[in-house]
C-alpha cells in the first residue's frame, strides 16, 4: 500500500504540538488506508503516565473531520466509535460536508456532544482536573495557572467553576469566573475557558458559556465580562457570531508578558466584552454579503481589496472590514515577525474604529481565500469618511 497523502495544513498543525508523531496506526483502531478512503493521523499524547493515541480522521481532499481519542480499557473519550474500514468509490472522494445530518461522522460528533453533561465542579479531584486542563491548554511554563485551592475558595464566596463532563466523567472543558461589583451592579468576570483539544469542534465551549450564563441569571447576576485575543479568529467567531457579545474596549498588553506557548511570546492585547445574563437570541451575523466589496483595513492587501486610508479618514463608512489572520497559531509558529505585524496593525485598526464610536458586530470568514475579517458598523458615518483605494 502506498504512503497516504497528508494535507499540508494537517501536517503543520500536528507537528507543532508537543509529543506528537504523525505515523501509521501502531495499535488496534482506525486503519490507515489508500486513495479514496479515510486516512488516520495517529497523535501520541501522555495522560496519567499512559500513552493515549488520538486519531484525527482526514479525507484525501484535505477536509479534517472528528477527532477520536481511543482508550483501550474504556473506549473513546467522547463515545465516538471508530468506524470499520470501508472503501469509497472514486466518485465519492469528496465527502458529504459535515454540517449535513446524513454524514456518519457528523452524526457521531453530534451524539458525542449530546452526551456531555454540565455542572459545577464539586470534588477536589475535579478541581485538580481543571488545573491539568489549564496546563494542557496554556502549558506548564505559564505563570497564570489558577490553583485548585483558589478556585475552590472563590466558589464558596460567589465564584463559579463549571465543567463539561463526558459520559464516563472525564472533564472535557471548564470555565471559571469571579464575582464583583461594577457600576453598582453585581457582575461576574469569566477569567478562563478551556476545552480539551481532543473535544474541540463539538460546540462544548458554547454550551459551557450558555450554562454559565443561565446559572448566573438564576443567582441574580446581571452581566458577565471576559476578554479574548482579537487575533484569534475562532474565539472571535464564538464570541461575536455565536454568543453575540458586545465589545467594550481594546486593552493593550492587558496581562503583560507571558511564557505560555499559547501566546507565542506576543503582547497580550485583548478585547473586553460584555454579555447580559438575560436570555437573548444571539444574532447570526458573520456571513452577511453585499453586492459591492466593502472597505477593508489590512496590513496585507490583496488584489481587489478596497483599502481604507486611515490618514485621510475622519469617520468610517457605515460598514467596513478589519482583517485578522485566519490561523494565528500557524503564522506565529512559522513567522513570529509576521505575527507581530498582524498584532500592531490590528491594534491600530481596532483602536481607530472604537475611538470613533464603531461597533464590532461580527466576524466574517472566507474559507476559499483563507481570510477572516471583523465587521465594524458606524451610525456616525458621513461624506467626510475616507474613500477606499483599490489594491493593485
Amino acid at each position: 500500500m502506498r504512503e497516504p497523502y497528508l494535507p499540508s495544513e494537517t501536517r503543520t498543525r500536528t507537528s507543532t504540538e508537543p509529543n506528537v508523531a504523525v505515523q501509521r496506526s501502531p495499535i488496534t483502531g482506525p486503519p490507515t488506508v489508500g486513495a479514496g478512503e479515510v486516512i488516520a493521523v495517529d497523535v501520541a499524547t501522555e495522560e496519567s503516565r499512559k500513552a493515549i493515541p488520538v486519531y484525527r480522521m482526514v479525507y484525501p481532499c484535505g477536509m479534517r473531520t472528528s477527532t477520536v481519542r481511543w482508550r483501550s480499557n474504556a473506549g473513546p473519550i467522547l463515545a465516538l466509535t471508530p468506524r470499520r474500514r470501508r472503501r469509497m468509490p472514486a466518485s465519492s472522494a469528496i465527502p458529504t460536508p459535515l454540517h449535513t445530518t446524513s454524514h456518519p461522522l457528523a452524526d457521531a460528533h453530534a451524539a458525542a456532544a449530546a452526551s456531555v453533561r454540565l455542572r459545577s465542579l464539586a470534588s477536589a479531584d475535579e478541581y485538580r482536573a481543571a488545573v491539568a486542563l489549564q496546563i494542557e491548554t496554556w502549558g506548564d511554563e505559564s505563570a497564570d495557572i489558577v490553583p485548585a485551592s483558589l478556585m475552590q475558595v472563590a466558589a464558596r464566596i460567589g465564584g463559579l467553576a463549571v465543567g463539561a463532563f463526558s459520559a464516563d466523567d472525564v472533564l472535557l472543558g471548564f470555565a471559571f469566573s469571579l464575582e464583583g461589583m461594577h457600576a453598582g451592579e453585581r457582575v461576574h468576570w469569566s477569567h478562563m475557558l478551556a476545552v480539551h483539544r481532543d473535544a474541540r469542534g463539538a460546540g462544548i465551549g458554547r454550551r459551557i458559556k450558555e450554562w454559565q450564563r443561565a446559572e448566573l441569571a438564576r443567582r441574580g447576576v446581571g452581566r458577565l465580562f471576559w476578554t479574548f485575543d482579537p487575533l484569534q479568529a475562532r474565539n472571535a467567531h464564538l464570541n461575536l457570531n455565536r454568543l453575540g457579545v458586545r465589545v467594550l474596549e481594546y486593552a493593550v498588553n492587558m496581562y503583560g508578558s507571558s511564557a505560555s506557548r499559547l501566546h507565542h511570546g506576543m503582547e497580550t492585547d485583548r478585547l473586553i466584552v460584555s454579555w447580559p445574563t438575560a436570555a437573548e437570541t444571539a444574532p447570526e451575523r458573520s456571513n452577511a454579503t453585499t453586492a459591492e466589496p466593502l472597505p477593508v483595513l489590512t496590513p496585507f492587501p490583496r488584489p481587489g481589496d478596497q483599502c481604507l486610508d486611515l490618514g485621510a479618514a475622519i469617520a468610517v463608512p457605515a460598514i467596513a472590514l478589519i482583517e485578522i489572520p485566519a490561523e494565528l497559531d500557524e503564522i506565529a509558529a512559522s513567522s513570529p515577525v509576521t505575527a507581530a505585524v498582524w498584532r500592531a496593525a490590528t491594534r491600530r485598526h481596532l483602536q481607530w474604529a472604537l475611538s470613533r464610536g464603531c461597533a464590532i458586530t461580527g466576524l466574517r470568514r472566507d474559507p476559499v481565500a483563507t481570510r477572516a475579517f471583523y465587521v465594524i458598523t458606524s451610525t456616525t458615518s458621513s461624506t467626510s469618511a475616507a474613500q477606499p483605494q483599490p489594491s493593485q
